[in-house]
């Protein structure tokens, strides 16, 4: 089933999956190691935000409170209005 949502997110138009740099790995490794309440998953999406300069994140994982430089937005609201 996880390879199934994998491959329709891969052919749909409407999705894009970025890479992300080898720098990036390096970043998440960092705030891994400091934070202590994010996963190395949740990490390398911080890594990945902060170099693209992403603010908002939707999810329902409080994990993410508190990060610096982002904000965790868990209901269906545009951030921009």
């Amino acid at each position: 089933m996880a390879i199934d949502l994998v491959d329709r997110f891969v052919q749909g138009t409407h999705f894009e999956i970025p890479y992300n740099p080898q720098k990036n790995y390096g970043t998440a490794r960092s705030l891994f190691r400091a934070d202590g309440r994010l996963s190395f998953g949740d990490a390398m999406q911080v890594a990945f935000m902060q170099s693209a300069d992403i603010e908002y994140i939707y999810s329902f994982d409080d994990d993410f409170d508190g990060v610096d430089g982002i904000k965790r937005l868990n209901a269906a609201v545009n951030p921009y209005n």
